[in-house]
């Protein structure tokens, strides 16, 4: 019989949240299955597209945040930021981590 190997130890089902204002913090689904989604729409966009920050946005953040950040009236630039925030947060690593890396695909 061959070996098990039991690494349930090491998953979680925890999910991080970004925090966008003192009493605005929002849970990220950062399921493999959303970033699946999310890599098939930046096949066929950027993040500088704003429709693609909505719908990237309320992929990973839900309805009801997406709707308190439209009542924000939010500059695309804040849209960006927050994008960024989500994809640190899905991936685990730090905000300046994941600009880079965009910069970098993005002059591919």
């Amino acid at each position: 019989m061959g070996k098990v190997y039991d690494i349930s130890s090491k998953l979680t089902s925890e999910k991080p949240k970004i925090k966008i204002a003192e009493n605005k913090e929002f849970v990220v689904n950062n399921s493999m299955k959303n970033m699946l989604k999310i890599d098939q729409m930046l096949q066929n966009a950027d993040i500088d597209n704003a429709e693609f920050l909505n719908q990237a946005i309320t992929l990973f953040l839900g309805e009801e945040a997406a709707k308190v950040l439209d009542e924000m009236d939010l500059s695309v630039k804040n849209y960006q930021t927050i994008f960024m925030a989500i994809m640190a947060a899905v991936q685990e690593i730090d905000i300046e981590e994941a600009e880079k890396m965009f910069q970098e695909s993005k002059s591919v």
